[in-house]
Formats: C-alpha cells, sequence, structure tokens
C-alpha cells in the first residue's frame, strides 16, 4: 500500500478522525516515520475539517466538503499518498471514475512555489503512475491539481478549464484550482461538472499501482544524457568491445535467473576508470530491464553532477531542438532535468535504520544494480544517526528476497575502500551463503585482492556461476591515464623504483607526473594547460585539515555540480582554483587538469607510509592498518582524477625559526616531496 489511509467515500464520510488518524500515525511509524504530537493533532483536525468545515484541518475540511450529494460521484479517497523513494506525500487524492483529483493543503496564503508542487505531484502520477497512465491512454482520465488554504479567508475561490492543459501533459489543466478551506466544496463541483462519466477504478488498484518511469521519460532521460558533457569516456575499440561483452553476459544472466526462478547475486568488477558504472547505467536504462531496474550508487556527488549536466545539457538549446531531441517542449523538459534520475538513487536513502525495509520494497522492479557495492557497511555502522542491525549486505538481500525473482548486480572497484566501517566485497559472498543465493563471478574477480581469503572456498562453489567477461582490466577515461593509476599504485604501495619506471614510460611521451612546492606556482600551470571548456581544479585529502594554511579548506566541500560545471568567470567554478574537493565528492568524476594538494596526514616515515590524524592541537598517529589502507586509497583516488595532467603541490611548511607551527613541520613535507620525486615527478619550479 502507498497511501496511508484509503477508502470509499462512505467510509471515509463515516470513521471518525479520531480512528483515521491513528492509522495514519500507525502507518507512519512501521514506515519509519518519526510522528510529532503535532501532526498527530494536526491529522485529526483535518479529518474533522474534511467532515464539519470547521477549517482547522485538512481532514476535516475535505470531509465536509464531500458531505453533497452534488459530489456522489466521488468514488474514494486515498490520504497521505506516498511516493516512497521519490520522498514526496500527497495529502489526498480523490478518484472520480477514470480521474484524479490532486488535492494538496497548506496552511497559509498559497504560493507560486505550492502550485508548482502540487502541479508536480500530477505529473509525477502521469509519469510513474500506471493506472493513471493506462487512463490517460485512454483518452479518459484527468488529473486535476487543487491547492487548498485552511487559514487565508482572503483565498479567492479560482477555478479551472479543463479543456485547457499543459503541451507535455494533455490531462493536467493549466489552472490550478485554488481556494480558501471554506470553498473547497464548491471548488469540487466546479472540477466535477466538467469532468466526462468514466469507467471507476477501484481504490485498491489505484494504490497498489506500479510506479516505475514511463518509456517517454526514459527516452527523454537517454536523449539529455547523449547530448550533456560531463562525461569524457574516449571510444577506444577494444575497450568499447570489451565493455559490450561484459554488458551483453550480465544481461543475459539477468535473464536466465529470472526465467529459472532464482535468486542471484552478479559480480562486475573493474579499474578505476574501466566503465563499472557505465555498464551499470546500460543495464538499468536498458529496454529489456529499464521497467524492473534500479541504479543504487553511494556516490551522491556523481548524482548530483549528472542532474547539473542535464540543466547544462538543454540550456543553450532552442525549443525546437528540444522538442525533437526528447519529445518534450522546453518547458516540459525541466520536468525531465528533475525527474530523470528516478532510477538513480542515493545509497544512503536505503540505510535509514527504520526505513531500509520500505525504501527497498518500494524499488522499481526486481532487478538492483549497486555501485561501488564493495562500500557495503558492517553490522553496527552508525548510518543516519543508527546502528545497522546487521551487514549491510545481508539486510539487502534479506529484504530483496521478498521481490520477484530478484537479481543483485554488484559492481566491484578495487583498492577503491575510503570510509570507515566497509565490510568490503566479501559481504556480499557471505550474504548469497547465508540466504542461499546463486552467484556469478568471474575468476578475474576472485582473483581481486579483496577476495584473498574466500577465493580457494568459493572457485567451485555450488552456488556459484563462472562469468567469461566480469571484469574490466583496463581504463577508458583518457589513453594516458592506465600508466598514471599503476604510477599512483607503486607510489603507494612503498615501490619508487618501479613508480619511477612507470613515470619515466609517461615521460617519454610527454606526459609527465609534475610537482611543485608553490601552489601560485600549481595554479599557474594549471591554467596555462587548460583550453576552451576543459576543467582543472583543486584537490585533497578530507583530512589534509593544515591546508588551510595555504588557503586550502578540503572539508568545505563546495557545490559539486557548479564546481564541476561552472565556466571559468564564475567563483564556483573549478577553474578558478580557489576552492578545493575532496576524495569523497570528486570519486567517480574527473578533470582534465588537476592540482593535488598533498598534506602531512600521509606521509613518509622511515621510507613506508604513516597515515596521522589531526586531534586536538596536533597530529596523532593512527596505527591501525585499516586506516592506513583508508588514507592511501583517498590519495589513490586524488592520483587519478586527471585525463591530460596533473601537478602535486607538498607545502614547505612553517619556516619560522624557531618552529612556531609543529603541525606544519617542514620536515613532514620534505621527506614527502623528496620521495614523491624519487618516483619519478619532476619540478616545476626549476
Amino acid at each position: 500500500m502507498s497511501g496511508w489511509w484509503r477508502g470509499s467515500r462512505d467510509e471515509f464520510l463515516t470513521e471518525s478522525p479520531d480512528d483515521i488518524a491513528g492509522k495514519l500515525t500507525t502507518v507512519a511509524t512501521s514506515d519509519g516515520w518519526k510522528i510529532e504530537p503535532e501532526q498527530a493533532t494536526e491529522w485529526k483536525e483535518s479529518i474533522s475539517l474534511l467532515r464539519t468545515q470547521a477549517f482547522d484541518d485538512p481532514i476535516g475540511i475535505l470531509r465536509e466538503a464531500l458531505r453533497t450529494e452534488q459530489l456522489d460521484c466521488i468514488d474514494s479517497v486515498v490520504l497521505e499518498y506516498d511516493f516512497r523513494r521519490r520522498g514526496l506525500r500527497i495529502d489526498a487524492v480523490l478518484l472520480v471514475g477514470s480521474h484524479a483529483l490532486v488535492v494538496e493543503f497548506k496552511r497559509s496564503k498559497l504560493s507560486a512555489g505550492d502550485r508548482d508542487q502540487v502541479v508536480n505531484y500530477c505529473v509525477n502520477l502521469c509519469e510513474f503512475h500506471q493506472v493513471t497512465q493506462d487512463s490517460i491512454n485512454n483518452k479518459s482520465g484527468m488529473v486535476v491539481p487543487i491547492l487548498v488554504s485552511r487559514e487565508d479567508r482572503n483565498q479567492k475561490l479560482i477555478h479551472t478549464d479543463l479543456s485547457n492543459c499543459f503541451q507535455d501533459w494533455k490531462a493536467i489543466p493549466k489552472q490550478t484550482v485554488r481556494c480558501y478551506g471554506g470553498d473547497l466544496r464548491a471548488a469540487l463541483i466546479g472540477v466535477a461538472k466538467q469532468l466526462v462519466q468514466t469507467p471507476s477504478v477501484s481504490v485498491d488498484t489505484w494504490d497498489k499501482s506500479p510506479f516505475s518511469p514511463s518509456s517517454t521519460i526514459i527516452d527523454a532521460a537517454l536523449s539529455l544524457y547523449g547530448n550533456h558533457d560531463v562525461s569524457a569516456i574516449k571510444e577506444h575499440a577494444n575497450e568499447m568491445e570489451t565493455i559490450n561483452k561484459c554488458t551483453n553476459e550480465i544481461k543475459a544472466e539477468i535473464q536466465s535467473s529470472r526465467n529459472n526462478n532464482g535468486k542471484s547475486l552478479i559480480f562486475m568488477s573493474g579499474a578505476p576508470g574501466a566503465g563499472k558504472t557505465l555498464v551499470g547505467l546500460d543495464i538499468a536504462f536498458s529496454s529489456e530491464f529499464r521497467e524492473d531496474a534500479v541504479f543504487l550508487t553511494g556516490n551522491a556527488p556523481l548524482v548530483d553532477v549528472l542532474k547539473g549536466s542535464l540543466k547544462k545539457s538543454y540550456r543553450s538549446m532552442s525549443g525546437r531542438k528540444i522538442n525533437q531531441l526528447t519529445g518534450y517542449s522546453k518547458e516540459g523538459v525541466k520536468f525531465v532535468e528533475k525527474n530523470t534520475v528516478f532510477k538513480i538513487v542515493k545509497a544512503h536513502h536505503f540505510l535509514k535504520i527504520n526505513k531500509n525495509k520500505e525504501q527497498i520494497e518500494s524499488t522499481d522492479g526486481d532487478v538492483l544494480i549497486i555501485d561501488e557495492a564493495q562500500r557495503t557497511y558492517k553490522k553496527g555502522r552508525i548510518v543516519i544517526d543508527h546502528k545497522l542491525e546487521d551487514h549491510e549486505a545481508n539486510l539487502i538481500v534479506e529484504q530483496m528476497e521478498k521481490r520477484n525473482n530478484p537479481v543483485i548486480v554488484l559492481l566491484i572497484g578495487h583498492n577503491q575502500h575510503i570510509n570507515r566501517g566497509e565490510r568490503g566485497a566479501k559481504a556480499w559472498l557471505e550474504a548469497a551463503e547465508k540466504y542461499g543465493w546463486n552467484i556469478s563471478i568471474s575468476d578475474d574477480t576472485l582473483n581481486l585482492s579483496e577476495f584473498d581469503a574466500e577465493r580457494e572456498k568459493w572457485l567451485n562453489h555450488r552456488l556459484r556461476k563462472k562469468l567469461t567477461h566480469g571484469h574490466l582490466q583496463d581504463s577508458i577515461r583518457y589513453y594516458r591515464n592506465k600508466s598514471v593509476e599503476k604510477w599512483a599504485h607503486h607510489v603507494l604501495t612503498d615501490a619508487p623504483v618501479m613508480a619511477k619506471k612507470e613515470a619515466e614510460i609517461l615521460n617519454e611521451k610527454g606526459h609527465n607526473i609534475w610537482i611543485t612546492r608553490n601552489l601560485g606556482n600549481a595554479r599557474k600551470w594549471a591554467k596555462s594547460q587548460r583550453l576552451g571548456e576543459e576543467r582543472a581544479g583543486l584537490i585533497a585529502s578530507g583530512k589534509g585539515v593544515r591546508l588551510a594554511a595555504e588557503g586550502i579548506f578540503p572539508s568545505l566541500k563546495p557545490n559539486i555540480a557548479n564546481w564541476m560545471l561552472s565556466p571559468m568567470g564564475d567563483i564556483r567554478s573549478s577553474n578558478m582554483l580557489e576552492t578545493a574537493q575532496n576524495q569523497f565528492q570528486i570519486q567517480g568524476l574527473e578533470l582534465d587538469y588537476t592540482v593535488v594538494c598533498w598534506d602531512a596526514d600521509l606521509r613518509i616515515e622511515n621510507g613506508k607510509w604513516s597515515c596521522y590524524n589531526i586531534s586536538g592541537g596536533g597530529w596523532q598517529n593512527s596505527k591501525q592498518e585499516s586506516a592506513l589502507v583508508e588514507r592511501k586509497n583517498g590519495y589513490r583516488v586524488l592520483l587519478t582524477r586527471a585525463r591530460k595532467g596533473m601537478v602535486i603541490f607538498v607545502p614547505k611548511g612553517d619556516l619560522s625559526k624557531p618552529l612556531e607551527d609543529e603541525t606544519r613541520n617542514p620536515e613532514y613535507y620534505d621527506d614527502i616531496y623528496n620521495y614523491l620525486l624519487s618516483c619519478g615527478s619532476i619540478s616545476i619550479d626549476e
């Protein structure tokens, strides 16, 4: 059930306000919502108002309004219709035959934003609600937005003309009905008189309707994605052929599992930049699975940048071009911009302890694609103020078991752990064994270091099916990046000799790894390299807090979409080289040229890397091996964000004598700088 209360018109008019409010509270609580006493009181008052027209409360207003023979045409009522993953709830939906009247209550004066909100609800129903779509396709159903102010007695009654509808949504009238609560009956009668008689839809059928994107909005999304410029994937023929083989094999595995009533985990792994996310999105938006698949990502900044890039992609288009490209008008495509990432969900939406089950159960279908799946959290991890009751992988598998022939596709990146409390990719193998799910995984994936302890056990496990193309080895970011990734690996695994050899190969091709002790020189270098719409930016470790002395604040986290997409001259733009993003914000994204700012949180001691955190007024050594691994992986992310060129900035530290700032001891930075020189970096200061 999506509506927190539903029933016939007669049931709504006869059931007591306390009983209805109690049911609303019960459903809300079971869904993990914290209901304040004021909300429960407001529901009771609203029900009374709908019934007695006391005008304090939406349900009471609606109830009283419906007490007239002139509105006998209203078949049923749905209260608090929950869009689930969309984070939206409609106050009330009145079903009249095949028509839906969408009623939203506001306490005071009605605003333009309120009108946009209720119209957006209507569009969501048209685009995502299957029963509504069927009614519209039969050229019978209307979806009418109605706004009600409970307190503004000066609000005039504004009727609508149901024959004057939006170009893109011909079932939604352009004019939103608006009224004061005392005029709601008259407002509803004005709408009802214009509705043509249509076959009734049962309230249960309407409320339980599948809720997934229509093909038109997905087509529009794909068209817009095809025209944004945030992705700089270079389509090398060999790499793309490998990606296509991998994608096709995974699709075949999904189909096979579903055809055989199975429950399957499908692993797909890859090097940084190898195209894992591309494969996942391809599957999520594919014609075979787009009605059933949801793409879940822990990379919230990536979602924000994708949204921003969609805006940017069509703002410069003419209305005619947009219409030809997407089938929507220039005004209509604004809705696509806001809602086209419906199938791309930020992972933390699944992690609220009281919402976990409901969020998973409300996915579009039975195929869940999890990007960066190795980041699954451990039992007891604090997630949005609550401890996980079990390992995250177990929670997800347990809930997905309730779906029809469920499949989870796991996109695994290696050497990418940058958060505390991550369980790692092995958690999914444990979950498969615990719940008896089949797994499809390649030997190459099992050979990753993440699976060292489980490899022998799973090579010939009874639940395992062997994949042929389940691992992507080569980066498709840019032709130089594969070598840069190798160089970064050697740098961070205490292998300067190997790193220098890799740097020499890069240098022979003109792709030097540059280094500087002067931030001004780094900025000058980046600006001199960037041309046209190429992007440059400052990036740094989130724990590099002493970079503040250089005017760099990695924990500030400026808006990532503006930072990645705003042009030169806009102070929010990365190209201004004024604000820095950290590894958590920039992971999964790329720039053409980067300035990697290195602080003493990861430093060289006796030829080995050590991890430090600021505690109180000074650095404290973090001696846990897991902390060092996470810190190295954070810097690995930073060192592999540039498509075309990178300069590493290592501060000189506090040069005052005697030393005033122990946290910026020049020895820390000198050791880092000299080590990076031994790894083949070339100074731009000479």
